[in-house]
């Protein structure tokens, strides 16, 4: 063996092993931080996630009782037209001719036929 040789053994290449284990060591610390990185943001995506399924079922039951309260007023102030207009449609006038039942006729459904 030469001097160089001898010299590379004993004094540089402990320190080229120690930079190996040190450089491995960081790369498995960066990837462990890497995955707690991903970690957090997966339960921070879930929460958000969750959170505007929350408020999105919530709208929904507002819309829900919203359009069934609409639904609710308005069959009742049609109903009410209906009753009116059927009732003064059902009373036969004198010399009324025979087609005059046609609009009590389809408002309850029927035909015009």
């Amino acid at each position: 063996m030469t001097n160089k040789d001898i010299f590379f053994k004993l004094f540089l290449e402990p320190f080229y092993l120690v930079g190996l284990i040190a450089a491995t060591n960081l790369y498995c610390f960066q990837r462990r931080l890497q995955l707690a990185y991903l970690c957090l943001k997966v339960r921070y995506l879930s929460f958000r996630i969750a959170r505007v399924v929350e408020c999105q079922r919530k709208s929904l039951a507002e819309y829900i009782r919203y359009r069934n309260l609409r639904q609710g007023f308005a069959g009742c102030v049609n109903d009410a037209h209906l009753i009116s207009i059927s009732s003064s449609a059902n009373a036969p006038r004198e010399g009324a001719p025979p087609h005059a039942t046609k609009v009590t006729r389809r408002l309850n459904g029927g035909s015009l036929h």
